[in-house]
């Protein structure tokens, strides 16, 4: 599901194709783009991070963080999540508990 920023780029888009406006469609591209590489914590939560209990923790949520969609969405198994970080399934399963517990 698009969230409301993503639905409002596909309502211009749409727009701009009826219209027959490729320069408002590149635009529209370009600006939808713009900060797509940005994440922004809180000083609450990065409090929260630096009290994690287990040091793994802090890694994963950074991995996570770093492959997330525009949405803050990341579909991955704990599985592929293991082979990728190269470490046991286990090791991620308590990463994810401790994570939870923190917030």
């Amino acid at each position: 599901m698009l969230n409301a920023s993503s639905q409002e780029v596909v309502r211009q888009l749409d727009y701009a194709a009826r219209m027959n406006d490729f320069d408002l469609q590149d635009k529209i591209k370009a600006e939808s783009l713009k900060n797509h590489d940005f994440v922004q914590f809180t000083r609450t939560g990065l409090s929260v991070l630096s009290k994690l209990k287990n040091g793994f923790s802090l890694q994963l949520f950074m991995y996570l963080s770093k492959e997330m969609n525009r949405e803050n969405a990341i579909l991955i198994s704990q599985q592929t999540l293991a082979e990728v970080l190269q470490v046991t399934r286990v090791t991620i399963s308590r990463a994810v508990a401790d994570l939870v517990d923190a917030k």
